[in-house]
C-alpha cells in the first residue's frame, strides 16, 4: 500500500514556554484503509506532544493529524533553529516515509543582578568597600555585559573586577565591586550613601538588570571625643557582653502579584537564630533551623495574601514580625464540561470484533479519556474504534475535563458474545425419504472457515472425519437415521447440525397410527 506525507510549513516558530501546532497530512493511495504511525526524530521528546500517535485513514483519503511543540521557558531551550524530522509508518505494509522541517525557538531575555552585602562601610582607616556582583542570565541566549556603577550624589567612585561579563543562557558569574567616596571625612557626622550597579547588554541595550546597596561613610573624631568614644565602648562593650547577641531577619517574595495556581518563592535570611518560622494568613508554611533559605508557596486563593515571618535565637526571644502582601488575582472560572454525545455502535458484537464509541462535547472541554482504557481522546474527532478481546459485558467510561479540572463523566455498555466462526452452507441429503426398507442416500457438505469436521449417523453411532471445506458420500440406509455434522474453526468452537433421512418401512413410522405405505402422517 502506497500514502503520501506532507507538512504544513517547513519553518515552526515558536516562543519558549508556549505551544504552537504543527498539521501533518497523510493521503492514503491504496486500495484498502490503514493505520499509521506518526513520530518526530532529532528534537527532545520534552518538547514535543502528539496528542493521536495512530490513526486511520481510508483508500484515497487525506487525514490531517497536529503535533504540538511547546519548549520550556528555560535557558536550556536555548534561541535557534533545531532541523528535526517527521517519520510516518504504515502499521499495514511497514512502509515509512519521512517529512523535514524546522523548529525555530524565538530568543527570551531575563538578566538578573544581586549585590552581597547590601550594605557596606569606609572609615578614616578603610577607604575602600568591596562588594560582590552576581550576575545570572535566566535568558536562552547569550548577552556581553557592561557594568556601571550610579549613586544620585556622584559622591562615590567605582572599580570593578571586569568591565564586561559575557553570560552564556542559564549561566551565573560573581563580579568584584569596588565602592569609596570621593572625599574623606574626619569631623562630621556619619553618611549614608545609597547606589546602584546596572548591567546592560552590549547587543541588545534594552535589556538590563540592576542591583542597590548602601555605603557607610563614618569620619575620624577627635582625641578628646576619641576618650568619650573608648569609655562608652568599655562600657558598652561590658554591657555587650552581658546581653544576648542580636537576632536579625529578614523576608522577601519573588513576586509580589500572581494568579490564582502560581509558585512563588520565599526567602528569608537570619542571624543568631535557631528557628524560623513563616506564615501564609496565618497558615504556617515554614518552621525550622535554617539561618537562611527559601520554600515554594502555591497561591491557592485570590484576593491579597499576608506573608509574615519571625525568627528565634537560643534564648528564646523572637524578633518583631515581618510582614510583605502577595496580590493575588483570580481568573473567571471556565464553563463546566458538558458530554452531548456518548454511544457504542454496535452495542453487542462477537469476541474479536471492534466497537466504535461516537462521543462529542461542548467548548468548554479541554482534555478528555476513554476508561478503563486510558486513551486521551482527540477533541477534534468524533470517533474512535477499540476491539474487543474478551466475552461478557464491558463498560466503558468517557471522562471530560475543563481547563479548571471540574470532569463530567458517562457510560455505555457494552455485550460481547464467543462464537464460532463456522458456517454452514449446505448440509443436506439426497432423498431424504426412502419408501423402500433400503436405500442409497447422498449426504453433501459445503462450509467455510472451518478446520475440522465430522459426521456420526445415528444410532449406527460411528463418527467418520471429513473434509471441513465441502463434500459428500453415499451411505446405505436401513433404518430411519439422524445424521449429526460437527465442525470447528480455528479456536476450537464447535457449531453442530442434524438432518435426518426417513425409512417409511421402519417399524417405528409402519406401526405408527396416521402412516400409510405411501408417506408419513402428521
Amino acid at each position: 500500500m502506497s500514502f503520501a506525507v506532507r507538512l504544513s510549513t517547513d519553518l515552526v516558530s515558536v516562543e519558549a514556554g508556549a505551544t504552537m501546532p504543527l498539521s501533518v497530512e497523510v493521503t492514503n493511495k491504496g486500495p484498502e484503509t490503514d493505520r499509521f504511525e506518526l513520530e518526530v526524530e532529532g528534537l527532545d521528546p520534552e518538547w514535543t506532544a502528539i496528542p493521536v500517535p495512530t490513526f486511520q485513514v481510508g483508500p484515497g483519503e487525506t487525514a490531517s493529524e497536529k503535533i504540538f511543540f511547546r519548549p520550556p521557558r528555560a535557558p536550556e531551550s536555548q534561541a535557534g533553529n533545531y532541523p528535526f524530522v517527521v517519520k510516518v509508518r504504515s502499521l499495514s505494509s511497514g512502509e515509512q516515509k519521512t517529512a523535514q522541517s524546522v523548529l525555530q525557538i524565538k530568543p527570551f531575555h531575563h538578566i538578573s543582578a544581586e549585590l552581597s552585602p547590601k550594605k557596606g562601610y569606609v572609615g578614616a582607616y578603610r577607604r575602600k568597600a568591596s562588594f560582590t556582583l552576581t550576575l545570572v542570565n535566566l535568558g536562552n541566549t547569550e548577552h556581553t555585559l557592561q557594568l556601571s556603577g550610579s549613586d544620585p550624589e556622584e559622591a562615590l567612585t567605582f572599580e570593578f573586577e571586569h568591565d564586561q561579563v559575557t553570560l552564556g543562557s542559564g549561566q551565573q558569574k560573581d563580579v568584584q565591586v569596588i565602592v569609596q567616596p570621593t572625599t574623606t571625612r574626619f569631623f562630621s557626622s556619619t553618611r549614608l550613601y545609597g547606589f546602584s550597579v546596572t548591567a546592560r547588554s552590549t547587543d541588545t541595550p534594552t535589556v538590563a538588570a540592576a542591583a542597590q546597596a548602601q555605603l557607610e561613610q563614618r569620619p575620624a573624631f577627635t582625641p578628646s571625643t576619641l576618650v568619650i568614644i573608648l569609655v562608652t565602648l568599655a562600657l558598652a562593650l561590658l554591657w555587650w557582653k552581658q546581653m544576648p547577641t542580636p537576632t536579625k531577619f529578614e523576608l522577601g517574595v519573588s513576586l509580589n502579584q500572581v494568579s490564582l495556581g502560581d509558585t512563588v518563592i520565599v526567602w528569608w535570611r537570619a542571624e543568631n537564630a535557631v528557628q524560623v518560622h513563616l506564615d501564609a494568613d496565618g497558615v504556617k508554611i515554614f518552621d525550622g533551623i535554617q539561618p537562611s533559605g527559601s520554600v515554594t508557596y502555591v497561591a491557592k486563593k485570590g484576593g491579597p495574601i499576608d506573608i509574615s515571618g519571625y525568627a528565634k535565637n537560643k534564648e528564646g526571644k523572637q524578633t518583631e514580625p515581618i510582614h510583605t502582601t502577595l496580590a493575588v488575582d483570580v481568573p473567571q472560572p471556565a464553563p463546566l464540561p458538558k458530554i452531548e454525545l456518548f454511544t457504542a455502535t454496535p452495542e453487542t458484537l462477537r469476541v474479536g470484533e471492534s466497537v466504535v464509541l461516537n462521543y462529542k462535547f461542548n467548548d468548554a472541554v479541554t482534555k478528555a479519556s476513554i476508561s478503563p482504557i486510558g486513551k486521551e481522546l482527540n477533541l477534534n474527532d468524533n470517533q474512535i474504534e477499540i476491539p474487543i478481546t474478551q466475552e461478557g459485558p464491558r463498560k466503558f467510561t468517557v471522562i471530560a475535563e475543563n481547563r479548571d479540572g471540574k470532569v463530567a463523566k458517562k457510560s455505555v455498555l457494552v455485550s460481547a458474545r464467543l462464537e464460532s466462526e463456522v458456517k454452514i452452507i449446505d448440509f443436506s441429503a439426497k432423498p431424504t425419504v426412502l419408501m423402500a426398507p433400503g436405500g442409497n442416500v447422498t449426504v453433501s457438505w459445503q462450509l467455510t472457515n472451518a478446520v475440522h469436521a465430522e459426521i456420526t449417523p445415528n444410532p449406527n453411532s460411528s463418527t467418520s472425519e471429513v473434509d471441513p471445506v465441502k463434500g459428500s458420500f453415499d451411505i446405505y440406509v436401513t433404518k430411519t437415521t439422524t445424521f449429526t455434522l460437527t465442525s470447528k474453526d480455528r479456536n476450537n468452537l464447535a457449531v453442530i447440525t442434524t438432518l435426518r433421512v426417513i425409512v417409511e418401512a421402519d417399524p417405528i413410522f409402519r406401526d405408527r397410527p396416521g402412516n400409510t405405505a405411501t408417506g408419513v402422517g402428521p
